[in-house]
């Protein structure tokens, strides 16, 4: 009788155990949500207009008063200030050193907000990859490692890649590459390279569709910019 007992007791755990793992093949398997960048509430807004107490720069006089030159992928918005100018903060992952500290991130500060943008300047939006000569921020002691753009949108460059891999920066606005000294470093017209244009157009449509400086955008290649910030004297 005892036998027979343990038996139907071992038959019964069976049969929960059983029917327990068909219970749970039954629930969903729950995945993370997907985390979305947080992007500024608008890019371009009223005008803002401003009057830089310096004149353009070349690429090597920007080199040279720069804190620190990096490129840069823009991450998650922060948040935005309307005292003073106007100023919004960025996340922002450093790809490559030219100049400066050896950081990983920094806190990029870029002039304009959600309610007031400078004209052909729309503010970034997180994977914006560009190339940045920066001054140290201390107006805010809020964020660590901020960074203001010096030159503002005069000297901002996007960095963008070909379905081959080839990499290219784009001077934005033109400003730097007037600037510099032709006979040391070669124009290229971004008009010139279609495939350069359209990958451009693609990394982001706002800056081929609000064009309001209607200035000459030039490419290098990102090769080319490697090897000419290298030669620079950094002391």
């Amino acid at each position: 009788m005892k036998g027979f007992i343990r038996i139907a007791a071992l038959l019964l755990c069976a049969m929960l155990f059983m029917a327990a793992a068909c219970t749970g093949a039954e629930k969903p398997i729950s995945t993370p949500e997907p985390t979305e960048a947080i992007t500024p509430p608008a890019r371009k807004a009223g005008k803002m207009l401003v009057t830089y107490p310096y004149g353009p720069y070349s690429f090597t006089d920007a080199f040279i008063n720069a804190d620190a030159v990096y490129a840069l992928t823009v991450g998650n918005w922060l948040g935005e200030t309307d005292e003073g100018l106007g100023v919004t903060f960025f996340e922002a992952s450093i790809e490559r050193v030219y100049k400066g500290e050896e950081l990983t991130s920094i806190v990029l500060v870029q002039e304009g907000t959600s309610k007031a943008t400078i004209p052909g300047y729309p503010l970034f939006t997180a994977g914006n990859r560009v190339l940045l000569f920066l001054g140290k921020w201390i107006d805010n002691s809020e964020y660590k490692n901020a960074f203001h753009i010096i030159g503002g949108s005069a000297s901002v460059c996007d960095i963008v890649e070909l379905s081959n891999g080839e990499q290219f920066v784009i001077d934005r606005q033109g400003y730097l590459t007037k600037e510099e000294n032709e006979a040391e470093f070669v124009s290229n017209k971004l008009k010139d390279y279609p495939a350069v244009y359209a990958a451009y157009a693609e990394y982001d449509p706002i800056l081929t569709e609000w064009d309001c400086f209607s200035r000459t955008r030039y490419a290098h290649s990102l090769d080319d910019i490697d090897a000419y910030f290298k030669a620079q004297d950094v002391d």
